[in-house]
Parts: structure tokens; C-alpha cells; sequence
């Protein structure tokens, strides 16, 4: 399980002024729970609002394309995901 907050536009994000507070408190509940919390918000994506996002809220084709790579790098480097070449059969099968 991942807890996540999608990448917003950084207009978008500057509306919201307790984002901190409200990052803070999925960061609470992902610890509380012992999963893994990525805040995409604060994780620094080459992402541009007027190239990469649909309508300043929801990446378009060229964001996911940025977007989706960090995440499985994230996901990957927490052994959630095999390494790249590796499937999850093959990774089943190693001796540690």
C-alpha cells in the first residue's frame, strides 16, 4: 500500500494554504500505519503547469510521462516494485 498526493500545478498549489498541515496529517496516517507516503507535491518534477497538466489540475500525457518513471524509481528504491529487467517471479526465486 502507498499513500500518495498527485502532483498538482503550482498555481493550484498556492491556493491551498494548509497544504502543509494537510500533507502533514497523510504523513501521520502512512507512519501510523507503516506504509509508504510519497508527496509528489514536494518531491521537485521537472513539471511545468502549462505544458504538463491538463487544466492545472491533472497531468496530460507529457506529465504522466514525467510523472510515472519518479514514481516507479520510488517504488523500486523501497523494494515495492523489482528492479528494472527483474520480474517479481524471478525476484521470488533469489536467495536473499
Amino acid at each position: 500500500i502507498v499513500l500518495l498526493t498527485k502532483p498538482e500545478a503550482r498555481e493550484n498549489l498556492q491556493l491551498i494554504a494548509n497544504y502543509d498541515e494537510v500533507a502533514g496529517a497523510f504523513a501521520d496516517i502512512a507512519r501510523k500505519h507503516g506504509v509508504l507516503f510519497l508527496d509528489f507535491n514536494r518531491i521537485d518534477l521537472p513539471l511545468d503547469s502549462n505544458r504538463h497538466f491538463h487544466d492545472k489540475e491533472y497531468l496530460n500525457p507529457f506529465g504522466v510521462r514525467i510523472f510515472i518513471p519518479e514514481f516507479i524509481r520510488r517504488l523500486r528504491a523501497e523494494g515495492m516494485l523489482p528492479p528494472a529487467g527483474k520480474t517479481v517471479s524471478n525476484m521470488d526465486r533469489e536467495q536473499p
